[in-house]
Protein backbone atom coordinates (compact mmCIF):
# COMPACT_ATOMS: atom_id res chain seq x y z
CA UNK A 1 0.00 0.00 0.00
CA UNK A 2 2.95 2.19 1.03
CA UNK A 3 4.45 1.69 -2.56
CA UNK A 4 1.46 2.33 -4.50
CA UNK A 5 0.90 5.78 -2.03
CA UNK A 6 4.42 6.88 -2.73
CA UNK A 7 3.86 5.89 -6.95
CA UNK A 8 0.69 8.05 -7.21
CA UNK A 9 2.57 11.12 -5.42
CA UNK A 10 5.43 11.03 -7.83
CA UNK A 11 3.28 10.66 -10.96
CA UNK A 12 0.86 13.77 -9.54
CA UNK A 13 4.66 15.69 -8.71
CA UNK A 14 5.54 15.09 -12.23
CA UNK A 15 2.18 16.28 -13.85
CA UNK A 16 2.18 19.55 -11.22
CA UNK A 17 6.09 19.80 -12.59
CA UNK A 18 4.98 19.17 -16.67
CA UNK A 19 1.88 21.79 -15.91
CA UNK A 20 4.39 24.59 -14.45
CA UNK A 21 6.67 24.39 -17.11
CA UNK A 22 3.99 24.49 -19.65
CA UNK A 23 2.41 27.45 -17.49
CA UNK A 24 6.34 29.13 -18.02
CA UNK A 25 6.66 29.33 -21.70
CA UNK A 26 7.31 32.93 -22.74
CA UNK A 27 5.54 33.25 -25.88
CA UNK A 28 7.04 35.67 -28.60
CA UNK A 29 4.12 36.38 -30.50
CA UNK A 30 1.95 38.87 -28.57
CA UNK A 31 -0.61 41.95 -28.76
CA UNK A 32 1.51 44.87 -28.39
CA UNK A 33 5.19 43.19 -28.93
CA UNK A 34 7.45 45.70 -31.17
CA UNK A 35 10.75 44.29 -32.50
CA UNK A 36 13.15 47.11 -33.77
CA UNK A 37 15.62 45.79 -35.96
CA UNK A 38 18.95 47.32 -37.51
CA UNK A 39 19.94 46.97 -40.86
CA UNK A 40 22.84 48.02 -42.32
CA UNK A 41 24.51 48.18 -45.69
CA UNK A 42 27.58 49.71 -47.14
CA UNK A 43 27.36 53.55 -45.70
CA UNK A 44 23.57 53.32 -44.72
CA UNK A 45 22.22 52.25 -40.99
CA UNK A 46 18.24 51.96 -40.89
CA UNK A 47 16.29 50.95 -37.92
CA UNK A 48 12.68 49.37 -39.03
CA UNK A 49 10.10 48.32 -36.19
CA UNK A 50 8.01 45.41 -36.73
CA UNK A 51 5.07 44.63 -34.77
CA UNK A 52 1.87 43.02 -34.12
CA UNK A 53 -0.48 44.63 -36.35
CA UNK A 54 -3.95 41.74 -36.06
CA UNK A 55 -5.39 38.21 -37.12
CA UNK A 56 -5.29 36.60 -40.30
CA UNK A 57 -7.04 32.96 -41.66
CA UNK A 58 -5.50 31.52 -44.48
CA UNK A 59 -6.67 27.96 -45.79
CA UNK A 60 -8.72 27.63 -42.32
CA UNK A 61 -5.52 28.53 -40.38
CA UNK A 62 -5.05 31.63 -37.66
CA UNK A 63 -2.19 33.54 -38.25
CA UNK A 64 -0.40 37.09 -36.59
CA UNK A 65 0.49 39.35 -39.09
CA UNK A 66 3.75 40.71 -38.67
CA UNK A 67 4.29 43.25 -40.87
CA UNK A 68 4.31 41.23 -44.53
CA UNK A 69 4.85 38.18 -42.80
CA UNK A 70 1.70 35.92 -41.05
CA UNK A 71 3.29 33.78 -38.15
CA UNK A 72 1.43 31.28 -35.54
CA UNK A 73 3.16 29.97 -32.23
CA UNK A 74 1.85 26.38 -30.79
CA UNK A 75 3.51 25.26 -28.37
CA UNK A 76 7.01 25.97 -28.06
CA UNK A 77 7.31 26.43 -31.87
CA UNK A 78 7.32 29.54 -33.96
CA UNK A 79 5.77 29.52 -38.07
CA UNK A 80 5.57 31.50 -40.88
CA UNK A 81 4.29 30.82 -43.74
CA UNK A 82 6.55 30.65 -47.00
CA UNK A 83 4.28 32.50 -49.75
CA UNK A 84 7.55 31.00 -52.38
CA UNK A 85 6.74 27.14 -50.80
CA UNK A 86 3.17 28.10 -50.43
CA UNK A 87 3.13 26.43 -47.19
CA UNK A 88 4.80 26.96 -43.71
CA UNK A 89 8.11 26.35 -42.07
CA UNK A 90 9.22 26.46 -38.11
CA UNK A 91 11.10 29.54 -37.09
CA UNK A 92 12.12 28.77 -33.96
CA UNK A 93 11.81 25.77 -32.15
CA UNK A 94 12.28 26.31 -28.27
CA UNK A 95 11.84 22.67 -27.14
CA UNK A 96 15.28 21.73 -28.82
CA UNK A 97 18.29 19.76 -26.66
CA UNK A 98 21.85 20.26 -26.45
CA UNK A 99 22.90 17.82 -29.41
CA UNK A 100 19.79 18.68 -31.45
CA UNK A 101 20.05 20.42 -34.84
CA UNK A 102 18.07 23.37 -36.45
CA UNK A 103 16.86 23.85 -40.05
CA UNK A 104 17.72 20.50 -41.74
CA UNK A 105 17.03 21.05 -44.79
CA UNK A 106 20.20 23.09 -45.35
CA UNK A 107 23.80 21.89 -46.11
CA UNK A 108 25.58 20.33 -43.52
CA UNK A 109 28.13 22.65 -43.33
CA UNK A 110 25.69 25.74 -42.51
CA UNK A 111 23.11 23.74 -40.35
CA UNK A 112 22.92 24.86 -36.58
CA UNK A 113 23.85 22.97 -33.87
CA UNK A 114 22.51 23.31 -30.66
CA UNK A 115 25.45 23.51 -28.01
CA UNK A 116 24.14 25.19 -25.20
CA UNK A 117 20.91 25.91 -23.09
CA UNK A 118 20.75 28.05 -20.18
CA UNK A 119 18.42 30.58 -18.44
CA UNK A 120 18.89 34.37 -18.49
CA UNK A 121 17.15 36.61 -16.38
CA UNK A 122 16.47 40.43 -17.92
CA UNK A 123 14.28 42.98 -15.99
CA UNK A 124 13.44 39.95 -13.33
CA UNK A 125 12.04 37.78 -16.38
CA UNK A 126 14.00 34.41 -16.69
CA UNK A 127 13.72 33.57 -19.84
CA UNK A 128 15.47 30.21 -21.56
CA UNK A 129 18.20 31.00 -24.32
CA UNK A 130 19.49 28.56 -27.07
CA UNK A 131 23.28 29.11 -28.07
CA UNK A 132 24.22 27.39 -32.15
CA UNK A 133 26.97 26.51 -33.83
CA UNK A 134 27.34 25.80 -37.20
CA UNK A 135 28.46 22.40 -38.68
CA UNK A 136 31.63 24.48 -39.84
CA UNK A 137 32.31 25.48 -36.78
CA UNK A 138 31.83 22.07 -34.85
CA UNK A 139 34.03 20.72 -37.46
CA UNK A 140 36.99 23.23 -38.17
CA UNK A 141 37.30 24.98 -34.92
CA UNK A 142 35.31 22.58 -32.66
CA UNK A 143 38.76 22.20 -30.22
CA UNK A 144 38.94 25.89 -30.02
CA UNK A 145 35.69 27.21 -29.15
CA UNK A 146 33.59 28.11 -25.58
CA UNK A 147 30.64 26.70 -26.16
CA UNK A 148 29.32 28.64 -23.66
CA UNK A 149 30.44 31.88 -24.76
CA UNK A 150 27.64 33.42 -26.23
CA UNK A 151 29.81 35.90 -28.32
CA UNK A 152 31.11 32.99 -30.12
CA UNK A 153 27.91 31.39 -31.14
CA UNK A 154 26.49 31.36 -34.50
CA UNK A 155 23.05 32.08 -33.55
CA UNK A 156 21.31 32.86 -30.21
CA UNK A 157 17.36 32.27 -29.40
CA UNK A 158 15.59 33.92 -26.52
CA UNK A 159 12.07 32.96 -25.16
CA UNK A 160 9.50 35.37 -25.94
CA UNK A 161 11.70 37.67 -28.00
CA UNK A 162 13.28 35.62 -30.93
CA UNK A 163 16.78 35.47 -32.12
CA UNK A 164 19.37 38.13 -32.69
CA UNK A 165 19.64 38.94 -36.25
CA UNK A 166 15.82 39.97 -36.05
CA UNK A 167 12.26 38.07 -35.59
CA UNK A 168 12.05 36.41 -38.73
CA UNK A 169 16.27 36.11 -39.90
CA UNK A 170 16.27 33.28 -37.48
CA UNK A 171 19.42 31.62 -39.32
CA UNK A 172 20.91 34.86 -40.01
CA UNK A 173 21.59 34.96 -43.39
CA UNK A 174 23.58 38.18 -44.79
CA UNK A 175 24.56 39.36 -48.43
CA UNK A 176 28.08 40.74 -48.16
CA UNK A 177 27.91 44.29 -46.82
CA UNK A 178 24.76 44.30 -45.21
CA UNK A 179 24.15 42.86 -41.84
CA UNK A 180 21.04 42.98 -39.34
CA UNK A 181 20.23 42.60 -35.77
CA UNK A 182 17.55 42.90 -33.52
CA UNK A 183 17.78 46.55 -31.63
CA UNK A 184 15.11 46.49 -28.84
CA UNK A 185 12.32 44.50 -28.09
CA UNK A 186 8.89 46.22 -26.60
CA UNK A 187 5.56 45.35 -24.88
CA UNK A 188 3.43 48.11 -25.20
CA UNK A 189 6.02 50.80 -25.81
CA UNK A 190 7.98 49.72 -22.96
CA UNK A 191 11.40 48.06 -23.58
CA UNK A 192 11.61 44.73 -22.46
CA UNK A 193 14.97 43.26 -24.19
CA UNK A 194 17.88 44.66 -25.90
CA UNK A 195 20.98 43.11 -28.36
CA UNK A 196 23.03 43.32 -25.88
CA UNK A 197 21.02 41.13 -23.47
CA UNK A 198 21.57 38.39 -26.04
CA UNK A 199 24.83 37.69 -23.75
CA UNK A 200 23.71 38.22 -20.44
CA UNK A 201 25.75 35.50 -18.11
CA UNK A 202 23.36 32.89 -17.33
CA UNK A 203 21.41 31.53 -14.57
CA UNK A 204 21.73 27.88 -15.05
CA UNK A 205 22.09 26.04 -17.99
CA UNK A 206 23.49 22.88 -19.98
CA UNK A 207 26.28 22.67 -22.73
CA UNK A 208 27.91 20.67 -25.22
CA UNK A 209 31.75 20.79 -24.50
CA UNK A 210 32.74 18.29 -26.88
CA UNK A 211 30.60 18.93 -30.08
CA UNK A 212 28.70 15.50 -30.10
CA UNK A 213 24.78 15.56 -30.21
CA UNK A 214 23.34 14.46 -26.95
CA UNK A 215 21.32 10.97 -26.75
CA UNK A 216 22.04 7.97 -25.09
CA UNK A 217 20.63 6.00 -27.60
CA UNK A 218 22.98 7.35 -30.63
CA UNK A 219 26.20 4.91 -31.85
CA UNK A 220 29.49 6.70 -32.14
CA UNK A 221 31.69 5.25 -34.82
CA UNK A 222 35.13 6.43 -35.81
CA UNK A 223 36.35 7.22 -39.20
CA UNK A 224 36.90 3.41 -39.94
CA UNK A 225 33.58 2.77 -39.10
CA UNK A 226 34.46 1.15 -35.80
CA UNK A 227 31.87 1.65 -33.45
CA UNK A 228 33.20 3.72 -30.36
CA UNK A 229 32.41 3.73 -26.44
CA UNK A 230 34.58 6.32 -25.15
CA UNK A 231 35.51 8.66 -27.60
CA UNK A 232 39.13 10.23 -26.89
CA UNK A 233 40.25 14.46 -26.95
CA UNK A 234 40.88 15.65 -30.39
CA UNK A 235 39.65 12.58 -32.25
CA UNK A 236 37.11 12.75 -34.89
CA UNK A 237 34.40 10.40 -35.08
CA UNK A 238 30.81 10.09 -36.93
CA UNK A 239 27.45 9.90 -34.86
CA UNK A 240 23.97 10.21 -36.55
CA UNK A 241 25.55 10.34 -39.87
CA UNK A 242 27.74 13.42 -39.07
CA UNK A 243 30.99 13.89 -38.55
CA UNK A 244 32.28 15.88 -35.12
CA UNK A 245 35.75 16.99 -33.39
CA UNK A 246 35.77 15.62 -30.02
CA UNK A 247 36.82 18.49 -27.69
Amino acid sequence: MKDFCLRVALFLLFLSNSTLYAQQYLPVLEEGKQWVINWSVTDLDNNITFEVSGDSVLNGVHYTVIGNDLLREEGAKVYVYNNFFQGEKVLYDFSLSVGDVAYNDLEEEIRLHVVCVDTIEVNGISRKRIGFFTGNQLEYYGDKLDHTDPKQWANCWVEGIGGMYGLTDTYGWYIIGSTTRMQRCYVNDECIFTYDDFFTKPVSGISNPIGLPSGKDAIIYDLQGRRVTTPQKNGLYIKNGKKYLMK
